[in-house]
């Protein structure tokens, strides 16, 4: 009864806004390659710069009143474009996804679902055609303005069942769906020029590949 009193005063209290996004990418991508040999100090390794950027729009629900003891529920609609040059390899990511968040203070939780087309051309026989997937991230972050932290994992679905799924047992870390994606991001500033530090890691059919990457736009 308490929980319908609140939602209530919580709908009456919405106050709906809408905005654009816009980040630039542009940093550095050092991208290793596990499926070449078992030890993983051997591991091909390739550098790059990172290029691309996302557009998309912003919405959020603000809370006023009593209303405002409610978490707050926010959302996002963003097309993203990033590759990599001046490298042997080629990384292109393409990303079309909707994702909705709900935030208390400096926590917040958001998922969503992410169309992704994925192509990776690297020199020595490992380009790959590209191959397109649905994602449902989840993350969790720690934002207080000019410090954010996020975690997120990725199960990954493939449309096309002609490239193989991970098989897990073998990868040392779980995961779920075709393949699995792992992340941890952090970043100092504000708004679209913020300096981060970004660590992802890609369980395979192939292997587990890494990438670490420095700019602004992360």
């Amino acid at each position: 009864m308490l929980f319908l009193s609140l939602l209530h005063l919580a709908q009456a209290g919405e106050n709906i806004s809408f905005g654009p996004s816009l980040s630039p990418i542009l940093g550095t991508a050092v991208y290793r390659v596990s499926d070449t040999t078992d030890n993983p100090l051997d591991n091909d390794i390739y550098r790059a710069i990172r290029v691309g950027g996302a557009v998309g729009l912003t919405y959020a629900l603000r809370q006023r009143g009593i209303a405002r003891l409610l978490p707050n529920i926010s959302g996002r609609t963003r097309v993203l474009y990033s590759r990599t040059i001046l490298s042997e390899m080629v990384l292109t990511d393409t990303r079309l996804g909707s994702f909705f968040a709900s935030s208390w203070g400096p926590l917040r939780f958001e998922t969503g679902f992410d169309g992704i087309r994925t192509e990776n051309q690297l020199p020595d026989g490992y380009a790959q055609n590209p191959y397109y997937s649905i994602a449902t991230p989840v993350k969790a972050s720690f934002d207080i303005k000019i410090l954010q932290i996020l975690a997120v994992a990725t199960p990954l679905f493939f449309t096309d069942k002609d490239r193989l799924s991970a098989d897990y047992s073998d990868l040392g870390l779980p995961g779920i769906g075709d393949e699995m994606e792992y992340g941890i991001m952090a970043s100092l500033g504000g708004g679209m020029f913020s300096m981060g530090f970004q660590y992802t890691t890609r369980l395979t059919a192939y292997g587990t590949d890494s990438t670490i990457g420095v700019g602004v736009g992360l």
